[in-house]
C-alpha cells in the first residue's frame, strides 16, 4: 500500500508528547530547510516509533576510492529502505520537501515495491509546520501503511494507491 500525502486529518495521530520527547532526546532543530536533514531525522525517529530498521539507499554509479565504480540502487529507488521487524515485509519511504512531486522513475519503484508486497510509503515535510508536528504526521501516514495488508492485487491498483486514488 502507498500512502501519498493524505490530508492531516486522515492519518492517525501520534502523541504529541511522545514526539516532543523524541525530538528532545534525539537534540532535533525546530524546523528543517531541506530534504537531506529530512531523511536522517525520519531515519532516526521512526525505528524509535516502529519495530523497523531503516537504512539510507544512495541510487547511481559513484567512484571508489581505491579506483573503479561502485554501483548503488536503482534510479528510482526510495530514499530509505529497511524491514518491518517481526514481519518479514520491507518498507521503501520516498522522503520529499515543501511537495516536490514524485519523478517517473520514483513512482514506477513504490508502484512495483507496492505491488510486491512492500510498505511503501512518500514522507513530506510541509515548511510551514515545525518539525514536531510533520514528525507527527510522517508517523501517522506509516502508522497507516503497517496496518494495512499488503497488496494481492494488480500492479494498477499499486499505481492507483501510489497516485492516491488519483488517475
Amino acid at each position: 500500500m502507498v500512502t501519498r500525502r493524505a490530508p492531516r486529518a486522515a492519518a492517525p495521530r501520534i502523541g504529541a508528547r511522545r514526539v516532543a520527547e523524541l525530538c528532545a532526546e534525539l537534540k532535533l532543530p525546530s524546523a528543517l530547510e531541506h530534504e537531506q536533514p529530512w531523511q536522517q531525522v525520519l531515519w532516526l525517529a521512526l525505528p524509535r516509533l516502529f519495530p523497523m530498521r531503516l537504512w539510507r539507499q544512495v541510487p547511481g554509479k559513484h567512484k571508489v576510492e581505491r579506483g573503479g565504480v561502485m554501483r548503488g540502487a536503482p534510479p528510482g529507488a526510495a530514499d530509505l529502505t529497511g524491514d518491518v521487524i517481526g514481519t518479514g515485509r520491507r518498507i521503501e519511504l520516498e522522503v520529499k520537501f515543501a511537495g516536490a512531486p514524485l519523478r517517473p522513475a520514483q513512482r514506477r519503484w513504490l508502484t512495483e515495491r507496492a505491488a510486491d508486497g512492500c510498505v511503501t510509503v512518500v514522507v513530506d515535510y510541509d515548511p510551514r509546520a515545525d518539525l514536531a508536528e510533520n514528525l507527527r504526521v510522517a508517523a501517522g501516514l506509516v502508522a497507516v501503511a503497517l496496518l494495512t495488508p499488503p497488496a494481492a492485487d494488480t500492479p494498477a491498483r499499486a499505481l492507483e494507491l501510489v497516485a492516491g486514488g488519483r488517475p
